[in-house]
């Protein structure tokens, strides 16, 4: 059997909801596929951007400190993709409420604007672009094609 399926980094939700260890993969595996209302814990929408926390199932802690398993993620929008994850229960229903205030906060800003930002920002961050191709390749992005 592979290290992993066996390296006890693996957790399943018991009936109180609780993570417990569990040192099969393959049953872990099996768990998270034929129970999804158990791990995925919230899901909110707000306009087109969705909030969503669940157990991770595999700890992500890399070992160090207290099992990770636990993620709030925000999808689409301006702050798409932006995750955090905690050790309990607890800390992530906290995370999923900052996330959905952060969320409510820019909801304000209108959804061509945020996905303008959202564009800029991912040109900003592409390092083989000099500043001035990023710019030319935002207004490609945004601009009709000439004729």
């Amino acid at each position: 059997m592979p290290a992993a399926a066996t390296s006890g980094r693996w957790y399943l939700l018991d009936e109180r909801g609780e993570p417990t260890p569990c040192a099969d993969a393959f049953l872990c595996s099996a768990w998270v596929t034929e129970n999804p209302h158990l791990w995925q814990i919230r899901a909110d929408q707000i306009g087109y951007v969705t909030v969503s926390t669940i157990f991770l199932a595999l700890d992500r802690s890399d070992g160090k400190g207290p099992p990770i398993l636990w993620e709030t993620k925000i999808l689409r929008g301006l702050l798409a993709d932006r995750i955090k994850r905690c050790s309990t229960r607890a800390e992530a229903m906290k995370q999923h409420e900052a996330a959905l205030r952060l969320v409510r906060a820019l909801a304000f800003i209108p959804i061509e604007l945020q996905i303008l930002l959202r564009i800029f920002h991912e040109l900003t961050t592409l390092a083989r672009y000099s500043v001035s191709a990023k710019v030319r390749r935002l207004l490609r992005l945004l601009l009709p094609p000439r004729r």
